[in-house]
């Protein structure tokens, strides 16, 4: 009957959750974007950064910046369908012969390297893409620098699975006669 409050119990499981086909593609588009980001500078004789593999009269030379689009190939389009959900692969990754060093330096620039962990593909499944961590380049303490791919994060606060309660207030019952030719909204009941 009429009260003061319905309670629901609501079970889920994020890990079963998955992308439409607007959500992969709205994604899909996202990540293209980031190609010509930037990652690492073009160095100079008082700033590290990207520096040619190849030495002239055995002192470093300028190179291009490093680009997203040097260390990763994005992927082009989704795959999947509406009955399982939509998913981007993990982007290619790429190696570069460039290196991270100072314009001028006797001493050759050191390596640019992929950090494979830190490189994922998109299905949903109780995950977002933390846009903060991916496609960054971070300097090691050695002076090597390792870059990220696409970086997940849980989803949400929530568990991964678990139970909701969801009370509704000023409940009031209604009866819905389903073969009935009159209806009730689903906004009039809510």
């Amino acid at each position: 009957g009429d009260g003061d409050y319905v309670d629901f119990e609501v079970t889920y499981n994020l890990a079963t959750q998955i992308i439409t086909k607007a959500e992969a593609e709205a994604v899909l588009t996202k990540l293209q974007q980031y190609n010509d980001k930037v990652l690492i500078n073009s160095a100079t004789d008082t700033v590290k950064g990207m520096v040619s593999d190849t030495q002239v009269d055995s002192k470093n030379v300028v190179a291009n910046p490093l680009k997203v689009s040097d260390m990763y190939t994005i992927p082009s389009a989704i795959t999947g369908s509406d009955d399982s959900g939509y998913s981007i692969a993990k982007p290619t990754e790429k190696t570069t012969s460039l290196l991270y060093g100072t314009v001028g330096d006797a001493t050759a620039g050191k390596a640019i390297t992929v950090d494979t962990a830190s490189n994922e593909a998109f299905a949903g499944n109780g995950k977002v893409i933390d846009y903060n961590k991916s496609f960054k380049a971070t300097v090691q303490g050695d002076g090597t620098v390792k870059t990220s791919g696409v970086v997940l994060k849980d989803a949400s606060d929530m568990a991964a699975t678990g139970t909701i309660k969801v009370r509704v207030t000023s409940a009031k019952e209604e009866s819905i006669d389903v073969d009935s030719s009159s209806y009730i909204s689903a906004e009039n009941l809510a």
